[in-house]
Order: structure tokens, then sequence, then C-alpha cells
């Protein structure tokens, strides 16, 4: 660090001072900063406020802002940092949002151009027009996107610092499920199926489902080391995630589920464990006469001998639901929700479902299960009534 003097065209003295301060964790390069003043003690005080900022932000604020930066070119900069922490299935929902809900709006922008009333605008129209889970996704990355911005400089500042974030009052859709009736009904139409390996298959799978109140991604990702007969339960530790692969969007199985929560033992009642034991010796049999190779030991594998893509099985739902009377748009995630409200129903409290499901906070499983747990609050008052009598 070395203080040189020098003139200005004026003839007045001046200091100058040219230093090392780091490296910039942006770039990797190494940093100097120069700084100029009107005495050393001035110069001194400069750099080591320069060398402060950067010791503090990993990266120099001395950089340009360039105004021709697009929102779109930023967003991306920071998703090829943001997909390496992400799962595969993840990184496809936040490729989708970015395409579908917020380029349309913010694509072109110069990001440096964007202003409090620009966002405004664009926020109210989402609030307006997406659900209020897929607002609340929009919102949240454009916060990361344009935090991003300011932290490498493509913006002088914050403009979400100075807005308002409208609210959605959007209801979130009623969840579907089935009654007992239905479910009954529906286990039954799938014993109607007549090829036998076929019919073993689903009627394992979907009663397991239903049963276990799991994830359909957690049923697929299943192999028989899982499942502990004689203590009949299941070891959920892995899912079935969707990963994107140039153009392609292939089934993988991850090593970790939705979340720490989602990892952990489920018990099953005995007739579901006999489901799933008639289903094993079925698809040995299978797998002896045709050759086939379940390396992997999973419980449900497609023609190909690989993972069920969870698509397929939404499309296998319509198909038995035209062999019965019930006129519902069943999804496989329905059976969670039908596990979870049959539960309720049964006389187990909030706190037991959120055990079963896994829910990492009990308010996930209070948001979802508003309804239901209001009809047990009325059934709790009339319990009360008929108690007291008076």
């Amino acid at each position: 660090m070395n203080i040189t003097s020098y003139e200005t065209k004026k003839g007045e003295k001046r200091y100058k001072l040219k230093g090392y301060i780091g490296i910039d964790v942006l770039t990797g390069k190494q940093v100097n900063a120069q700084v100029t003043g009107k005495t050393e003690r001035e110069v001194k005080l400069k750099y080591n406020r320069k060398l402060a900022e950067f010791e503090k932000n990993g990266f120099s604020s001395t950089k340009k802002t360039n105004s021709n930066t697009t929102f779109k070119e930023v967003a991306e900069e920071w998703f090829e940092i943001h997909r390496r922490k992400i799962k595969p299935s993840s990184i496809i929902n936040t490729e989708w949002c970015l395409n579908k809900c917020i380029y349309p709006k913010l694509a072109t922008y110069k990001i440096a151009k964007i202003t409090p009333q620009i966002l405004q605008r664009v926020m109210i129209e989402w609030c307006d027009n997406f659900s209020k889970s897929t607002y609340k996704k929009i919102i949240n990355l454009v916060k990361q996107v344009i935090k991003y911005g300011v932290l490498t400089n493509a913006i002088p500042s914050n403009p979400f610092e100075r807005t308002y974030i409208p609210q959605s009052t959007n209801k979130p859709k009623e969840k579907e499920f089935l009654t007992r009736e239905e479910l009954v009904l529906f286990l039954e139409a799938v014993n109607l199926e007549e090829d036998s390996y076929k019919r073993k298959k689903e009627y394992a799978l979907f009663r397991l489902l239903a049963y276990s109140g799991c994830q359909i991604g957690e049923i697929l990702a299943l192999n028989w080391d899982d499942i502990d007969f004689d203590k009949k339960s299941i070891h959920i530790n892995k899912t079935v995630s969707r990963k994107k692969v140039r153009t392609n969007v292939i089934n993988i199985i991850s090593d970790s589920p939705k979340n720490v929560a989602s990892i952990g033992v489920v018990l099953l009642d005995p007739t579901t464990m006999k489901a799933l034991k008639t289903w094993k010796t079925e698809q040995a049999k299978y797998n002896l006469a045709f050759g086939v190779r379940n390396d992997k030991k999973l419980l449900f594998t497609n023609l190909f001998n690989n993972v069920i893509d969870p698509v397929n099985i939404n499309k296998r739902i319509v198909k038995i639901l035209e062999r019965t009377t019930i006129k519902k748009n069943i999804s496989s995630h329905s059976f969670r929700h039908t596990h979870a409200t049959l539960l309720l129903e049964s006389g187990a409290n909030i706190k037991d479902v959120q055990t079963r499901l896994r829910h990492a906070d009990i308010s996930t499983t209070l948001n979802t299960y508003t309804h239901q747990t209001d009809q047990n609050n009325q059934k709790n008052v009339e319990r009360f009534m008929n108690y007291i009598q008076y």
C-alpha cells in the first residue's frame, strides 16, 4: 500500500492510493481499490472504508450498474446458482414458474429500471390471476432474483422495499377425497380387474396409498427392504422426483423425501400387510416366469421394470373410477386427503393427523383440514351438551 501525490490540471495537490483488497466471491478475480483525496489522512480513511465494505460483502460496490441487463438475464444467472441447492423436481417447478408466470411480465424489463410502481402493478395482476400458493411462489422467486440483482450491482437498490405486497384473497380449492363408502367402492372396483398380476399389484398399491397416508412419490420409491412384515410397518426414507435431462423429464428415486420430517416409520393394519405379502409373492412368480430382474427390489415397477411415473397412476385412477358411480376428480394425492379426513372422522385429533402425515409444522395440518376440524369441533360441542344435559 503506497500513497502517492499528484497535481490536478488546476495545479492543486492531491493524494492517491491503490491497493489489493481481496478476491471477488462472484468472479473469483483479484480486486484492487483506488481512492483519491486532498490529504493522506482522507485517502487512508477512504481506503479503509473500501476494505471494510469488501470484507463484509465479498465484492466491490465500485462496479458500475449495467443499465442494459434485463430481468431475465439476472434471473437466469441467479437460477444457475440456485438450482444446485434444490431437488430435481423443485428445479422443474421453478422453471415453470419463471417461464409461465414471471417472464411474461418482467423478462424484457431492464432490471435497473424496474420501479416500485412497476412491481406494484404486476403483483396485483399475479394476485388476481393465480392461486394463493402459486402467487406466494411467484413473489418469493422475484424477491430472490431482485435481491441477487442488488448483490451483483445489476440494480442500484431493492424496489421491493418500497412496495405493498397485495394479500391474495383467492380461496384454495376444496381438497377432493373419498368418503368411507367411496373408498370401499373404489377398492372393490380395483378387484374387478381380470388380470391376476395387475389386480394384485393395483390393489396393494391403492390400499397402501389409502391406508398409509403417504405421498405417491414415497410409495413408488419403496423397496422390499423398507417393509417390515413382523412389525407391520414401512420405512419412508426416499421419494420419486422428476428430473429434466436435456429436453426430457425423467423419474428418479431421490435419497431424501420432501423434508426431514417426512422420514419415518408408518404403521399399517394387518389387511394391508396381507395385500402386500400377496403382491410380493405374485411379483416374484412373474419375475421368475419371464426372467425379469428386479435388482432395486422395488415394490411397484412399470412394464420396463423401471420407476412408475406418478402421472400414469392418475391416469389409472380415472380408468378405475369409470367402473364406479363416484363422480369426483380424484388423483393419487386425494388418497392422502382421504386418509387424513377419515382419521379425523374416526375421532383422532389434529396432532395425531400431523404425526401420521409427518407434517413438519402443525399449521400445515390445520390449514389443510380446517373444514374437517370445524366438523369435529361441532361434534365436541354436541358430546359436551349430551354429557352435561343442562
